[in-house]
């Protein structure tokens, strides 16, 4: 029997180069794949590390475990562009079953000292979650930056649907199927170029940064 003490449920993840409302990428005009499925490396590890399991999901479904504490990582480029988009969503289907936050995935540079691009969940407050879009240039930055953070009811315990869509200059976030906020952001560089080196983790951001979850994922 396994005791699960901290959790999360995914139902949905992915990143893809446009947004059209809240559930429909769209594709821009670009010669890079249109969509990634981030759940994909999750299931890579299910047959290689015990403490990555099947478990029962949103209405019965199937679902993905991980204990905190595992990593979950894979070459960047496996998944990802090595010029990442310009304008994307990333569409996320979620159920914490605890407030300690973490990253839901992270692409690092090859010294697993900066989050490029991100997703990262933390606790605000007694009853608010703080949702951050990282976004960094691990070439001239010094630390992960988050330019766009978006203050939520919390959600603990409760099936989530969000989305951020990532213009030019504005980043929009869909919070259960609603236009929620925005902000205008400076994004510098406006496209990220990634080394072969880089890494994606997916609920973390690899050793050293160590904000990570223990998750499942449908």
């Amino acid at each position: 029997m396994r005791f699960l003490l901290f959790s999360l449920f995914f139902y949905f993840f992915t990143i893809s180069n446009g947004f059209d409302g809240f559930a429909n990428p769209i594709e821009f005009e670009t010669d890079e794949d249109t969509e990634v499925d981030l759940l994909v490396p999750v299931e890579s590890s299910l047959n290689t590390d015990e403490r990555v399991f099947r478990a029962r999901g949103i209405d019965g479904l199937p679902a993905i475990g991980i204990q905190r504490g595992v990593v979950i990582a894979a070459p960047y480029r496996l998944y990802l562009p090595r010029k990442f988009f310009r304008e994307f969503s990333i569409l996320v289907t979620v159920k914490p079953s605890d407030r300690r936050g973490g990253y839901l995935f992270a692409a690092v540079n090859p010294f697993d000292t900066i989050v490029d691009i991100g997703l990262l969940l933390e606790p605000a407050g007694t009853s608010q979650t703080n949702i951050s879009l990282i976004y960094s240039n691990s070439r001239t930055d010094g630390s992960s930056r988050a330019i766009a953070s978006f203050l939520v009811p919390q959600f603990e315990q409760i099936w989530t649907q969000f989305a951020l869509e990532v213009r030019l200059d504005e980043v929009i976030l869909y919070f259960k199927c609603v236009r929620y906020s925005a902000v205008h952001v400076t994004r510098v560089p406006e496209q990220l170029v990634m080394d072969d080196a880089h890494k994606l983790y997916i609920a973390g951001a690899g050793p050293l940064i160590k904000t990570g979850f223990e998750v499942f994922y449908l």
